[in-house]
């Protein structure tokens, strides 16, 4: 008898467990549904990239490389008016259409960025200390 209670206790742990993280992503996802749009003046301070080698089951850390591939996010940061820091991943075309310090309206919801509308750059500001 005692045979069978550990592996039906360890099923029943592992269950649990799956219900918790499905849970847990779909309250993740009702509220990045929920979150409001929102659409704000920002300087867009420029992109970068992120490499990483993924084996044959989409999982990341000690690969082969001869049976690996590269997998290549893009991120875009933006300085709001509030001088809030926001960091979108976007796509690489996006990433690389845009230059430093470009403004523009910046829509997004949650963390997902919908939109980025440049009206120009930032002026920089001129030296006019006297001597």
């Amino acid at each position: 008898m005692d045979g069978f209670i550990l592996p039906l206790l360890l099923i029943l742990i592992v269950l649990i467990i799956t219900f918790v993280a499905i849970f847990v992503i779909m309250k993740a996802n009702r509220e990045q549904r929920n979150a409001p749009e929102v659409t704000i003046e920002a300087i867009f301070q420029g992109a970068t990239s992120e490499t990483k080698e993924m084996n044959q089951n989409f999982t990341s850390g000690t690969v082969d490389s001869a049976n690996a591939y590269e997998s290549k996010q893009y991120y875009a940061t933006f300085k709001a008016s509030q001088k809030k820091i926001l960091k979108f991943k976007v796509s690489k075309r996006l990433a690389l259409s845009l230059s430093d310090q470009t403004i523009g309206k910046l829509t997004y919801r949650g963390y997902k960025l919908i939109s980025f509308v440049p009206t120009g750059k930032v002026e920089a500001k001129k030296n006019t200390s006297k001597k």
